[in-house]
């Protein structure tokens, strides 16, 4: 694995199967020397991040002299403020600060009022685009100088990414290369997460022999953590993976193992949401509305004592069952 390079795990063709959509010419009503200056590029934004502070420091600055009780004439004040060294350079420059700091709340407001509102669904196929080229230099780096954390670290950004453009065979040659990675390096939190987009990515490909076996490998791996709060996480996604392919004897198993590992492992807080789990599953699964509707009963009052916010979302789904 030490040796392994990106070029091994992704295939290059596949990289031009996503493009950037093509700007709508015909949907938009500004001037084209409108669409040239917004959305700003990353230079321009730096600079107004930059300038925001500073000149919100100098007009601070400039308030306090003016204010300053002991001052007893105003024009006195401001020249302090302005040439607090008797040196007019010195006030130009805290004028053009000011200015540029003026400038970049103006554009600011211009950039969020003339830039096409963009949907959450484009929004983050388009990071995940600009993040894609980062997250391979940084792994290349990270790979050249022998630091397999951030090898692990970068694996991720760059999975993500490729998942988030839905090139799921080569998200899941890169989480591939994470699991071995964080198998040598005995971090089975990594491996936990990697089992976990594998099998999300093996779901979507309509692959659900490989997802389960992936949901089992990822219940052993749970084992070897500390935190129970993992085992639950895994027991429940398994449980109604189980439950939506028809397999309700495992789900039923899956979901009565959560309730009774919250209780053998010391883990109360997650009892009520085993409890609202397995009588969800008992109403819409097996039919069994008196029994289903009890338990989630019994959850929702148990965050109630507790003050959790999660009894209304448990609330919300015995009303979508009928419980309520």
């Amino acid at each position: 694995m030490s040796t392994t390079h990106l070029s091994d795990l992704t295939d290059n063709e596949d990289r031009s199967m996503t493009r950037p959509a093509e700007p709508d010419a015909t949907s938009s009503t500004l001037s084209s020397g409108t669409r040239a200056r917004y959305p700003r590029n990353r230079w321009v934004r730096l600079l107004r991040h930059l300038l925001l502070p500073i000149g919100a420091l100098v007009g601070i600055l400039v308030v306090i002299s003016i204010t300053d009780p002991h001052q007893a004439d105003f024009g006195a004040a401001l020249g302090k403020a302005l040439f607090p060294f008797g040196q007019p350079g010195e006030g130009i420059i805290l004028g053009a600060l000011v200015l540029s700091a003026a400038w970049a709340v103006y554009d600011e407001f211009q950039e969020a009022r003339l830039t096409p509102p963009v949907s959450w669904s484009e929004w983050s196929l388009q990071h995940a685009r600009e993040e894609e080229p980062r997250a391979r230099k940084d792994y290349e780096r990270a790979h050249r100088r022998g630091k397999p954390r951030q090898e692990v670290d970068t694996l991720s950004r760059l999975g993500s990414s490729l998942f988030n453009q839905e090139r799921y065979e080569e998200a899941l040659r890169i989480y591939q290369a994470r699991l071995e990675l964080s198998q040598t390096m005995h971090d089975p939190k990594a491996q936990f997460s990697s089992l976990r987009v594998m099998a999300k990515i093996c779901e979507r490909q309509g692959d659900l022999d490989g997802a389960q076996r992936l949901y089992e490998r990822r219940v052993v791996v749970a084992h070897d953590i500390k935190e129970r709060s993992w085992l639950f996480e895994v027991l429940a996604e398994f449980a109604a993976f189980a439950q939506e392919r028809g397999d309700l004897p495992l789900a039923e198993s899956l979901f009565r193992d959560n309730l009774a590992m919250t209780h053998a492992e010391g883990l109360p807080a997650y009892a009520p949401y085993a409890l609202a789990q397995l009588g969800g599953f008992l109403v819409s699964g097996r039919g069994e509305s008196e029994q289903g509707c009890a338990l989630m009963r019994e959850a929702a009052e148990q965050c109630h004592a507790s003050g959790d916010n999660a009894e209304e979302d448990i609330r919300q789904r015995m009303r979508e069952l009928g419980c309520e």
